[in-house]
């Protein structure tokens, strides 16, 4: 192994650290999906298997699962492996396609990885600037991760849990308004921020996939012939839209329908919606009543689904001289942060307005520290293509010229 270099000597250790958390014979866990006759799934970890049945472990619970019952049992691979199967195929000399795998690992929140790969491609391509600045944000999201999160406290009721987007609870606005984004744009908000490791709820038309099979019919990655195109369409979503996401066929984004929110959506709303940006930024006598210059946030219905995801677009297009409301390459800069430190902490200083007073205590407050958690969990560059009529004016905030798309 003398004319292996020091790289390939530790991936081949990755390699074999694997294949022991694989073998069925030791103790590693290992996922199974496990369908029964009847047609029901059970997700769990294997414990055993034996002739007249199988264990798994359910949220810590030991489930036996009779033998002449079980018509299936699936093993999903796990991210570690899929990244082996990938790196193992994956030629070095192939930027594109390395820097497409370590984008696939920061996407599925694989940070440690993603910067392994990334430390390797900036050595064989210092001067490539997207592996530079992916490079960047990975570090970033590393050093969040090693500060204490904890969620910002209920200020409601605790006899009442906050809603969630789209209950009974959470009506919609009445009569649409041009103060609020529409269906299709907030549906452009969730195309960006999804999480395909939660393996959501997509629906991709059938015209849509066909297209991309003509459009992209040059394309190696898209399948070809009657069964590879057959076995596409039948399947989910999610892994219909990450292909299109792998090609970066960004034409057909706004096509594709997402049910329900992303995860950082649903934090948006649950956490930091009502609690912070309502109650601190958008008071009548700052942002919510169009008596300081700046974003003009909307108050009304504001457990609505539009109101929610169009006060979250009014920050992220949010900029100012000392930088932007919501920083996603440097969240601790983001000056929805900033803006709520006490001035000798804050890197940038609320501007002086009657009434205004710190509502964080100092840069080690637990509400900072979720709010900065929260924006290094937002997608790093996207573009909505949204053109947004502010509420304060007719002026429209313009589509960002964003360099990285979803997808590599």
């Amino acid at each position: 192994m003398a004319h292996l270099t020091k790289f390939d000597r530790s991936y081949i250790r990755y390699l074999l650290a694997v294949m022991v958390c694989v073998w069925p014979s030791l103790v590693c866990a290992r996922q199974v999906v496990i369908t029964t006759t009847d047609g029901r799934d059970f997700t769990g970890d294997l414990v055993r298997e034996e002739p007249l049945g199988v264990t798994i472990k359910i949220s810590g619970i030991d489930v036996f699962l009779e033998r002449e019952k079980i018509s299936q049992i699936d093993y999903p691979l796990t991210l570690e492996e899929q990244f082996a199967s990938r790196r193992a195929e994956l030629d070095e000399t192939d930027v594109n396609g390395w820097y497409s795998l370590a984008f696939w690992l920061f996407e599925n929140k694989s940070y440690e990885l993603a910067r392994q790969e990334l430390d390797q491609l900036l050595k064989h391509h210092p001067n490539d600037a997207r592996v530079s600045r992916l490079s960047n944000i990975v570090d970033a999201r590393i050093k969040l991760l090693n500060k204490p999160k904890e969620a910002l406290p209920d200020s409601g009721s605790p006899d009442r849990p906050p809603s969630t987007l789209g209950s009974a609870a959470n009506p919609q606005p009445r009569v649409q308004d041009a103060r609020w984004l529409t269906k299709d744009q907030i549906n452009m908000i969730k195309v960006w921020e999804i999480s395909l490791s939660e393996k959501p709820n997509v629906i991709v038309p059938r015209e849509v996939i066909h297209e991309l099979f003509e459009r992209y019919r040059g394309d190696e990655r898209v399948p070809k012939g009657k069964k590879a195109q057959s076995d596409f369409i039948s399947m989910p979503g999610y892994q219909q839209l990450e292909k299109m996401f792998e090609i970066t066929a960004r034409e057909f984004y706004s096509q594709v329908r997402i049910k329900g929110n992303p995860p950082a959506l649903r934090e948006f709303r649950s956490k930091i919606h009502q609690r912070y940006v309502l109650n601190y930024c958008a008071t009548s006598r700052c942002h919510g009543g169009g008596q300081v210059a700046g974003p003009s946030l909307i108050r009304s219905q504001p457990a609505s689904e539009q109101t929610v995801y169009t006060n979250f677009f009014i920050l992220h297009s949010g900029d100012a001289a000392a930088g932007r409301l919501i920083d996603r390459h440097d969240p601790h800069r983001s000056l929805l942060i900033q803006y709520g430190l006490p001035t000798a902490d804050a890197l940038a200083s609320h501007p002086d307005v009657p009434g205004w007073r710190a509502t964080f205590s100092d840069k080690q407050d637990k509400r900072l520290l979720a709010i900065e958690a929260w924006i290094a969990s937002l997608y790093p560059d996207p573009d909505y293509q949204i053109s947004y009529g502010s509420p304060s004016g007719p002026s429209d905030i313009p589509p960002r010229d964003q360099s990285t798309s979803r997808g590599p």
